[in-house]
């Protein structure tokens, strides 16, 4: 049975969870003072840990101190300030070696709390399990505040017997580290000051290869593929050098890069400018033939590029997938067959072979991810808004395009499925033809709903064509167009979209 209600406790001698003695009683610097009786070791505390957090932000406010104690002496420090940093606790917490201040209190069990007046009079007790009971012992608070009489409320909720010492349970952080780092992949290139299209892979050995065009403007007689590496380790990327030069009537254009699958294999499709030339800037992209390459060591040696057969006037824009069957497909854009829209390009075989399937309407340069029944979503490039298609064949057949609520100044968009089935969308959220501000948002139920937006650039100027990958680790980098001086890559985790503040 609790210690009398009525009755003033007096000084509590407690104990820094790093050493140390405190004795406690300042009661009359504040209107109240809630003692919470505490375990890492508790399920009951785990589970009802953030409604104490917000009964504690709540009092806060109003002056009241909330002061834990753990009176289990099996727990160690390290237990203790990992419980409190991974569960984001805002008030002190103290040792009661011994269980001391619990047996003068007649406390029996975690978690149980007693609310305490500015003379140390006790007021209340109440435990924390179920919400009702929260409710409880924060209207006991509100009593206090308001200089009513107390309820002297007993909660008969029961959590973990003081007496049952338990083992220690592992915590994961659910607040998470958020990770973000940026850096431009290069500031300059002799000879080549317009640079566009990027795109990311991670290698076997987990190197990071990025490969885009540049030249003198976009589709100019001089315009060449660029590749450059980050080492797996991180640091700066290598100086870029020229992949594809071409020939100065066909220039190589859109590029992607790729591995087929859990192979060591690279892949390159590109097109090449077919189109006579002298062309005006920005055309000539409707008459390139799709080109092949692969490399078997990371890059560093290539195949002979090959052309795909009947695959004119399509191009590459986004990463591809390895669909549930092993098979990749890659989505294109362009006109083939007298249909102008999306489709997809596959290959079994690592690119021997090639067949596209398939017909998007309602736009271009389409990204795509498969959910976890099997069924494709594309989304397509289009002006005003994104459009959507979904396929439940393996993209034979797309259903109509259904216009999204997701903005689009007819500038390219990437998606990217996550490890844990979130996607993640970058795309320029702009009402009007600016290609600013770039911007990822989050999908945690396969699309039906986009949240959690976040900013990668909002000064003026054109940040487009992302491309988003995640790695081995969980990292998810993108790489973008950068004012079209330069191409961007950027890294960060899921933390950093989610966990905007740390509790505090």
């Amino acid at each position: 049975m609790l210690i009398a209600f009525g009755i003033a406790i007096g000084a509590l001698s407690m104990e820094g969870l790093r050493g140390g003695q405190v004795v406690m009683d300042n009661y009359k610097e504040r209107p109240g003072t809630v003692l919470v009786f505490l375990s890492s070791r508790c399920p009951v505390t785990l589970e009802c840990i953030e409604g104490i957090n917000n009964r504690y932000e709540e009092a806060r406010e109003e002056g009241v101190l909330f002061v834990g104690l753990c009176a289990n002496d099996s727990e160690t420090s390290e237990e203790l300030i990992d419980f409190i940093h991974k569960r984001a606790l805002r008030f002190p917490v103290y040792r009661d070696r011994g269980g001391a201040i619990a047996k003068k209190l007649r406390i029996s069990c975690t978690p149980q709390a007693l609310l305490l007046d500015s003379d140390g009079i006790l007021r209340a007790s109440g435990g924390f399990s179920p919400k009702a009971a929260e409710d409880q012992f924060a209207a006991e608070i509100k009593l206090l505040l308001s200089k009513q009489p107390p309820s002297n409320l007993v909660d008969a909720a029961k959590g973990t017997p003081l007496s049952e010492v338990g083992k220690s349970i592992p915590l994961d952080d659910i607040y998470g580290t958020p990770h973000y780092a940026s850096q431009l992949i290069f500031e300059k290139i002799p000879g080549a000051p317009v640079h566009h299209c990027s795109s990311i892979v991670e290698t076997a050995s987990g190197e990071l290869v990025a490969i885009w065009y540049g030249g003198s403007y976009e589709s100019a007689d001089d315009q060449v593929l660029f590749i450059a590496r980050r080492a797996a380790k991180g640091g700066d990327w290598s100086a870029p050098e020229v992949l594809l030069r071409g020939t100065f009537l066909h220039p190589p254009g859109n590029a992607i890069i790729f591995r087929p699958g859990a192979s060591r294999r690279l892949g390159v499709l590109w097109g090449r400018m077919d189109g006579s030339r002298p062309v005006r800037r920005g055309a000539g992209w409707d008459q390139c033939q799709l080109m092949w390459r692969f490399s078997d060591d990371d890059g560093k040696t290539w195949s002979e590029d090959r052309a795909l057969e009947g695959l004119s006037g399509v191009l590459p824009r986004n990463a591809p997938i390895t669909l549930q069957d092993g098979t990749l497909a890659v989505p294109m854009s362009g006109e083939r067959e007298g249909h102008y829209g999306g489709f997809l390009l596959c290959t079994n075989d690592e690119g021997t072979t090639w067949t596209s399937v398939g017909n998007m309407e309602g736009g271009s340069q389409p990204t795509i991810i498969q959910r976890k029944d099997g069924s494709l979503l594309a989304l397509l490039r289009n002006e005003p808004f994104i459009q959507q298609c979904e396929s439940s064949d393996l993209g034979k057949t797309w259903s109509a395009p259904k216009v999204t609520s997701l903005r689009c100044p007819e500038s390219g968009i990437a998606m990217c499925r996550l490890s844990n089935g979130h996607l993640l969308l970058v795309y320029n959220d702009s009402p009007n033809s600016d290609r600013t501000p770039l911007n990822v948002i989050r999908s945690t139920d396969e699309a039906a709903t986009w949240s959690d937006q976040r900013t990668l650039e909002a000064d003026w100027g054109e940040y487009s064509y992302p491309c988003i990958i995640q790695d081995a680790t969980g990292t998810v980098h993108v790489t973008y167009t950068f004012r079209r001086y330069a191409i961007k890559h950027t890294e960060f985790n899921e933390d950093w979209i989610q966990h905007l503040l740390r509790p505090n």
